[in-house]
């Protein structure tokens, strides 16, 4: 019978055996495995850490790494119910994908202070970013549930969000935060902390618009955010209307409607002069919408002729009604800029305009002419007929031109004098008033509209 030949292997064994190497190369692969377990252990005990998740979840924040970033943080609680949009990892994707949240240049990521408390971990992170050197606290808390290959634990960054209430005007829609549409009705939101831009789409009323806001992380105090969208030209057209209307009520009737006070100091019966739209400027304050511009108007006194003319700035508050808009609030404004004076009428062109008014004024056969300086007593002028007026000297003689911004009209200056003579109870008698006057000329479509002269003694 053939002898067996042994199997390469077993030669090799037999071999090493009658060297005496077996036991040593088992020794060192033993040793091999021990060493390659302890650096395994280190580094995974190190990388499971509570200072390497923390230095991993900064790095990940650095680069935008979204799905990184979220996989080692914990909203405590899981955060409350209905805000999950917004804390998502949706959420926080488009958050860091905000040119200010970038940070392309983080090196140098390290741990400098680590304190155990409550089985929590609170450390500090140290890095260099554009180059400068930043610090970042953190608190981690052990996920109980979990742990990486059945023996390491999981840690994780504890992220507390922050309220914020975002505001806008009636007529905006598609309201989101970093991308992540939001219900415009809820009153308050939640978002994680740093850097964030709210948005609204463009509508049938309003333009895009956006703004950005910081959060701190667990803040108490509700953070607003107002969003000021502009008005498309239609919906410009659209407001005015609504501001002429409802100064068209406060023309009428003031009881039960929002005015400007002037329009309640003597009565109603009013007349708007020009446009009160224009010019006008909106705004958003407060989430509603707000008109500011100037208005003229003018009352005659029904029993004595007198005018009353008030002008002066006014805000008007806005609230979308379909395609249009109604106004809520009319009043007196504050702190709107006085208007600049037009570059017409001149000087020459409105001292003309006055000059023809007092023409007008002489040619009145009344004993109290409306809208002009002189008048006679109003017993005598009651009774006086065959009235004459005559002006003594030119009233425009050394008369002045001054613009009001805030009534937005010319105001004239000079002296005046007047003889009238009249018939008093068949006597023919004359009477001469005389004195400073005051006229007030808006410039009306660029030409000047003499109001009122005021003045006499």
């Amino acid at each position: 019978m053939a002898a067996t030949t042994a199997l390469p292997v077993t030669r090799l064994t037999n071999f090493l055996r009658r060297m005496g190497w077996l036991p040593q190369v088992l020794a060192a692969g033993a040793l091999v495995l021990v060493v390659a377990a302890v650096l395994a252990n280190n580094y995974l005990g190190q990388r499971y850490s509570a200072d390497g998740t923390a230095v991993d979840y900064v790095t990940a924040i650095g680069r935008g790494d979204a799905a990184g970033a979220w996989s080692e943080m914990t909203i405590p609680g899981g955060g409350p119910a209905g805000q999950g949009g917004l804390l998502s990892e949706r959420a926080l994707d488009g958050q860091l994908a905000l040119s200010a949240n970038r940070h392309p240049d983080r090196t140098d990521v390290h741990v400098t202070v680590h304190r155990d408390v409550l089985g929590a971990a609170q450390v500090t992170i140290s890095f260099r970013e554009s180059s400068r050197q930043r610090s970042l606290d953190l608190t981690l808390v052990r996920d109980q549930s979990q742990r990486h290959f059945l023996f390491y634990p999981v840690w994780l960054v504890a992220t507390v969000p922050s309220p914020v209430e975002l505001i806008s005007p009636s007529g905006t829609g598609g309201l989101s935060v970093d991308g992540v549409a939001v219900k415009a009705t809820t009153p308050t939101l939640l978002a994680l902390p740093g850097h964030h831009r709210a948005a609204t789409a463009r509508t049938s009323l309003f333009e895009a618009a956006q703004a950005d806001f910081d959060v701190v992380a667990g803040s108490q105090y509700v953070a607003s955010v107002t969003l000021a969208p502009t008005l498309i030209p239609s919906a410009r057209t659209a407001a005015a209307a609504a501001i002429k209307a409802a100064f068209d009520g406060c023309r009428a009737v003031t009881f039960g409607l929002s005015c400007p006070m002037n329009f309640y100091s003597s009565g109603s019966n009013w007349q708007l002069i020009g446009d009160p739209t224009s010019p006008v400027t909106y705004a958003v304050r407060d989430g509603v919408l707000t008109a500011s511009g100037h208005y003229q108007s003018d009352r005659i006194d029904p029993d004595f002729g007198i005018h009353f003319f008030y002008g002066g700035a006014y805000t008007a508050e806005l609230k979308a009604a379909g395609q249009a808009f109604t106004v809520t609030h009319l009043q007196d404004g504050i702190d709107v800029p006085p208007l600049t004076r037009p570059s017409m009428p001149t000087d020459a062109a409105i001292l003309q305009a006055v000059r023809t008014a007092f023409a007008a004024c002489a040619d009145s056969t009344q004993g109290r002419p409306s809208g002009c300086p002189q008048a006679l007593e109003i017993a005598t002028a009651t009774y006086a007929s065959n009235v004459r007026w005559q002006l003594g000297g030119d009233p425009l003689s050394g008369a002045s031109v001054s613009w009001d911004g805030d009534q937005g009209a010319f105001n004239v200056s000079g002296s005046f004098s007047a003889t009238a003579t009249y018939d008093y109870y068949g006597s023919r008698q004359t009477t001469t008033k005389s004195g400073s006057y005051r006229a007030i000329v808006v410039p009306d479509s660029a030409n000047p509209r003499v109001i009122t002269i005021d003045g006499g003694s």
